[in-house]
Order: structure tokens, then sequence, then C-alpha cells
């Protein structure tokens, strides 16, 4: 679980209270069911209108995958291509339609398929480049959501001020509630506010993040599979995949639980069966 996320909003939370409590403020004149429900309901409205259900779904996935990111297990994807290339120049390429049904990651098992039927290196790159660019576009639908709805929620903030300052103003006869109610219609922007820089931006920018960091791991493995294609020996493969990652991607340990969720598969599992 990635609890930059989590301290991150609880800090905003907390500061924000703090400063409101320190300036004199009473917590319970910034709460308001109204004001919640016009810019909840009208941001999620609003960014649902533009998209399809099932985009919506995806939406919520990638914001699961903010708390709880696919574990990208480099160095055993390197370990992969490095095993596969020792095959290769021993055995032939052929021989890699052995390792085709062990392959979890779509990615590579469609190149290894090609590199396995011959196929030169223009046909290779169109096809897996194509197929990594339609997964980073596919990534990048939460994260277009996201930032949408944190465009959209101050707007709906201030609409929702607005129909406050508006029935203010037709009650002018009540000069004891002018007050309150025009404090009570500026909390619909405060909501508004909220939203947008402590949940939807942020969540925005966390998915941005991840997909980088899978838009390296993308290319890294076209990268693999060129090499494989090419007939690289494992140590030429190895740092050549090593050029794609940090300290910390290597250093970094995927646990091989059963059910755990990675992106490279069972590269560690194939490794030691060769």
């Amino acid at each position: 679980m990635d609890f930059a996320v989590i301290v991150g909003i609880f800090i905003c939370f907390a500061l924000m209270i703090a400063g409101i409590v320190l300036s004199g403020g009473n917590m319970r004149t910034f709460t308001s069911v109204d004001s919640f429900l016009i810019v909840a309901g009208g941001t999620i409205g609003s960014a649902l209108a533009g998209i399809s259900f099932r985009d919506g779904l995806k939406a919520i996935f990638a914001a699961r995958d903010v708390l709880m990111p696919k574990k990208i297990d480099w160095k055993g994807t390197i370990t992969l291509f490095t095993t596969l290339a020792g095959e290769a120049r021993k055995n032939g390429v052929l021989s890699l339609q052995n390792r085709l049904a062990d392959q979890e990651n779509p990615i590579i098992k469609a190149g290894l398929q090609l590199i396995i039927d011959g196929a030169d290196s223009d046909i290779l790159v169109m096809v897996t480049g194509t197929k990594i660019t339609l997964q980073k576009e596919a990534d990048k639908l939460g994260e277009r959501i996201f930032s949408t709805m944190g465009s959209i929620a101050p707007s709906f903030g201030m609409l929702g001020t607005v129909i406050g300052l508006v029935q203010v103003l037709a009650n002018l006869s009540e000069p004891e509630k002018l007050g309150p109610g025009i404090a009570q219609a500026f909390i619909t922007t405060f909501y508004g506010i909220v939203f947008a820089k402590m949940f939807f931006e942020p969540i925005a920018n966390k998915i941005n993040r991840n997909n980088r960091q899978k838009s390296r791991y993308y290319e890294m493995i076209l990268t693999g599979l060129q090499t494989l294609q090419e007939g690289d020996n494992p140590f030429m493969v190895e740092e050549k995949l090593k050029a794609f990652c940090t300290e910390e991607d290597l250093q970094e340990k995927v646990p091989a639980k059963k059910g755990e969720q990675t992106e490279g598969g069972q590269a560690e599992l194939q490794a030691e069966a060769s």
C-alpha cells in the first residue's frame, strides 16, 4: 500500500482543521450536507456525462491502484529476458515456443510470438509499439477523469455559492439571517476547493506518476524484445535493460505471493526453471 497518499491527505485535513480552530472558528459552521451534495453530485455527474459507464468503472479501479499500485518486477523482467536470450543463442529462437505459455504479460507474449514466427524488426516494433501506445492511452484514462473532476469541482462550488446568495437576497426582509446566509453560501465554494485540491488533483497526479513508471517499463519490454530478435548475448541484454531502471527499481523486492498483482508476471519463476 502507498501510504504517501493517506499521509498527505491527512496532513492537509489536520492543518486545515487546526487553522480553523486556532482562528476561533467552529467546525459546525463548515459542515453542510446541501453544499456537499451540490459539489460532489455535480462534479461526479458532470464528469460521468462526458464518458461511458465502463470508463467510470476504470477510473474507480485507477483510484484503487493509487492506494495499492501494481508492483513492477523490474529485476524479474530483466532476469526473464537474459534467460530467454541465453536460451535463444543456445537452441535458436524456436526454442522460445516452450516459454510462451508461461508469459502473463500480454505485450511480452505477443512480442515473443512475433519473434518465434520470424517477424522482422519493423513488424515487431510496429505491432508491439502499437500495443504499448494503446496501453498507455488506457492508463491515462483515470488521470484525465480525475483531472477533469479537479477542474469541475470549484465551478460547482461557485454555483452553490450563487444559489445561496440568490436565496439570501430573496429574503432581505429578515436582516438577522443575512450574515449566516452569506456564510452558508460560501461554504459550497469551500467544499469545491477541498474536493479539487485535496482529493481529485492529488489522485490525478499520483496516477500520472504511476503511468510514467509504467511507460518506462513498457519501453524496457520493447527493448528486451528487440535484443532477443537481434540475438544479443545475455550480458548485453542485461545492460541494455538496466539502463531503464533506477537503483530503487533494482533494489525493490516484489513478494512472490499467490494472487499478488505485479507487472512482469512470473519472471523469477521462469528464470529458476531454466
